[in-house]
């Protein structure tokens, strides 16, 4: 679908709506199959998913306030003992670097969108993304639970063909903490990405699995990478539905 007033970083767009009572927020290239944002999913490592609102309070980025030990309270070189007071924004998690960034550019954007749009007083936020954008709002997600901006039961994400997007501590924190389903189809091999022994485990699926005509067992960080993935099937969605043009 086609919206206006979307909110934009790069070539990933994050829209907004209000749909008979549900805060919709869904994450869609600005154009299919662009290199960039392919060059963008193997950004590799992981970053800080920072918060969303600032709290008051000692932490390394407010500067040090002081240095040393008793016989060298000078020593500029010495671990800092004392870290000044300020308003910050505190590191929530651990994401994959190729989708973690894209949440922390957007972030205040996404919120005060929900805030403006939609308020927050409904019953059912919906997050809603295929492939990569599945992997933003994986994070988007994430970080509105730990920081309780909304209420559990309120949230609802709903995932088609995405990658692992958080660190396994941080998955491990919000799995089956409110309604998570991540639609599967058939050998998809991106769901299979990054591989996350390559990262030494670090990285966790979340949510339900709902897949269909595959051929792996059930996980909860399934599906595992397989020389039998194939590219067609990430294409092949819509299949679900029988509409060509049903994902964002």
């Amino acid at each position: 679908q086609n919206y206006t007033d979307g909110i934009v970083f790069d070539n990933d767009d994050v829209q907004v709506t209000l749909e008979n009572r549900t805060c919709v927020v869904v994450a869609q290239e600005t154009s299919r199959f662009d290199l960039d944002d392919w060059l963008d999913n193997t950004d590799q490592g992981f970053d800080p998913i920072m918060a969303i609102q600032p709290v008051f309070g000692q932490d390394i980025s407010c500067g040090c306030a002081e240095r040393g030990t008793s016989w060298s309270p000078y020593f500029i070189w010495w671990p800092c003992k004392v870290f000044n007071e300020c308003e910050h924004f505190p590191v929530l998690g651990e994401g994959y670097d190729g989708f973690t960034k894209q949440y922390n550019s957007m972030r205040h954007d996404i919120w005060d969108a929900i805030v403006s749009r939609c308020g927050l007083d409904l019953n059912e936020y919906r997050f809603v993304g295929y492939s990569r954008g599945g992997a933003i709002m994986s994070v988007v997600a994430f970080a509105l639970f730990a920081e309780s901006l909304l209420p559990a039961e309120s949230m609802k994400l709903v995932t088609f063909g995405a990658p692992r997007s958080l660190e396994s501590l941080s998955s491990d924190f919000v799995h089956g903490q409110f309604e998570q389903f991540r639609v599967v189809y058939r050998s998809d091999v991106v769901p299979m990405l990054p591989i996350s022994s390559f990262f030494s485990n670090k990285l966790k699926h979340f949510g339900e699995l709902v897949c269909n005509t595959c051929a792996f067992d059930d996980g909860r960080d399934a599906p595992p990478f397989s020389r039998s993935f194939s590219g067609q099937d990430h294409l092949e969605y819509c299949k679900f539905y029988g509409d060509l043009d049903c994902l964002p």
